[in-house]
């Protein structure tokens, strides 16, 4: 069974991606969220001494061009969160049928498999 990772963490090394990404301070991402949010604060969400609200990760999302249910995405890639494709994969995969988002799945699940990023590499 896979261990699961608590969302704390994952907002954690997503940030800290982000900060990496664009080369920003915790100071420099505080002064682009436009004081809703301190350095300190950011601060202490990344050393794991504070669990960001929903309201305080929209905050730290918004400069970035993305939302807080970005914040919580393990893995997440800056230019794939910020293109929208997301969350229009999101909106039609509600949208779809059961037997839809069964096919949809399935072609996700054979998608990620080792064999087929080789493929998608070449």
């Amino acid at each position: 069974m896979k261990t699961r990772v608590l969302p704390s963490k994952t907002v954690i090394a997503n940030l800290k991606m982000l900060l990496k990404t664009t080369g920003w301070s915790c100071r420099e991402l505080a002064r682009r969220a436009k004081g809703k949010v301190s350095d300190r604060h950011i601060g202490k969400i990344l050393a794991g001494d504070s669990i960001a609200t929903v309201d305080v990760l929209d905050f730290i999302a918004e400069p970035f061009g993305l939302t807080a249910w970005n914040m919580i995405q393990p893995g997440l890639q800056l230019e794939m969160a910020k293109n929208g494709k997301l969350e229009k994969l999101m909106a039609n995969y509600h949208g779809a049928s059961d037997a839809v988002r069964k096919y949809i799945d399935e072609v996700a699940e054979r998608a990620s498999k080792p064999e087929m990023q080789q493929i998608s590499s070449k």
